[in-house]
């Protein structure tokens, strides 16, 4: 009863169709304004659907430099009888194995041996990446916006990620400085299916055991607001990277780094992640923001993917490539897979 009044009484647990419900109105406004109910298809040209829905990993990271993401490898489960070992070992261990696409970090492990990675393989109905493990301190997903027929975008927010993590107090075991917040007793079920750590150890005071290899909200990471760090010169690094993706115009980028400094200089960073259409301004996911602030923050952000698309229809470019009808098909064969994908996580 504790973590369910807790849950309801913090927007940020909420299900994601209550989430949205009031943003719904504004897409159906934009859609019978300008007659187009595939908009959101157009806001990135050069990636497929606009990063909205089947939309391959691997092809976005090939269009990045070499050095700003990490070494990967992409697995075709319909080629490979069994795991490339050659092409794992090369990488090191750990590493991670993520599904080829997919949202919210479903089907993504932190991999530390070929047994696990077999594993991962053996139940792998879909095509992923095996990608080198960055384990720099810090991660945070920067979301970035360029109107068509301008140079340079801007950064409407950035995201900081806190790994879950507990700290010793010398006496509790590590299950149980997990139970004594909400935010760690939401995860426990999960994490004692997926056996991160020995939950029975008594951690020495003050000492910090990260619980959570890479920062997913689902998954206990803190989210907190971290826009006031927005200058120019972490401008000028996102756009640099962004221009090497070609005609992308919206999305968020996550981001491991070591610290603000270095990342706003371009030093000490890679991206794991590019999102499309489907990127959420997850700043406002900020504990001490409110639901009020949230839902204005998805419509701003909203509001700029309907002004690109438009912009860029406007201009004659292909855009909205896939008819209703067609769309519908897409969509249903991308829930498909993550059906599949969700067994690696069951």
């Amino acid at each position: 009863m504790r973590l369910f009044v807790h849950k309801l009484t913090h927007w940020e647990y909420w299900p994601a169709w209550l989430i949205y419900f009031p943003v719904a109105f504004t897409w159906l406004y934009w859609i019978i304004r300008w007659r187009r109910p595939t908009f959101f298809l157009g806001v990135n040209p050069g990636i497929k659907n606009s990063g909205f829905c089947n939309v391959s990993k691997m092809e976005i990271h090939q269009q990045l430099p070499y050095s700003v993401y990490p070494e990967t490898v992409f697995v075709n489960c319909d080629e490979y009888a069994a795991m490339p070992e050659s092409e794992a070992a090369a990488l090191g261990f750990p590493l991670i194995a993520k599904p080829d696409f997919g949202v919210r970090s479903m089907g993504v492990k932190l991999i530390y041996n070929m047994d696990e990675l077999q594993a991962y393989h053996r139940r792998a109905s879909f095509n992923y990446l095996i990608q080198e493990y960055i384990d720099l301190p810090c991660e945070a997903g920067v979301f970035f916006v360029r109107m068509p027929g301008e140079r340079e975008g801007v950064i409407t927010g950035i995201t900081g990620k806190t790994f879950f993590a507990v700290v010793g107090d010398g006496v509790s075991t590590i299950e149980q400085l997990m139970r004594q917040t909400p935010r760690g007793a939401l995860q426990w079920k999960w994490l004692r299916r997926e056996k991160l750590s020995d939950y029975g150890r008594i951690p020495k005071l003050n000492e910090t055991v990260r619980l959570m290899p890479f920062g997913n909200h689902c998954r206990g990471t803190l989210f907190t607001d971290e826009s006031h760090r927005i200058n120019e010169q972490l401008t000028a690094t996102i756009n640099r990277i962004c221009h090497c993706i070609g005609e992308f115009y919206y999305g968020r980028l996550d981001i491991r780094f070591n610290t603000w400094n270095e990342l706003a200089a371009g030093l000490n960073f890679r991206v794991v992640e590019v999102n499309g259409a489907l990127s959420e301004p997850t700043h406002c996911y900020d504990p001490k923001h409110s639901y009020g602030f949230a839902v204005r923050e998805f419509i701003r952000h909203h509001r700029y993917m309907c002004r690109i698309s438009n912009e860029l229809y406007r201009r004659g470019a292909s855009v909205d490539r896939l008819d209703f009808r067609m769309f519908l098909r897409e969509l249903g064969s991308h829930r498909k897979a993550l059906a599949r994908i969700r067994t690696v996580n069951s």
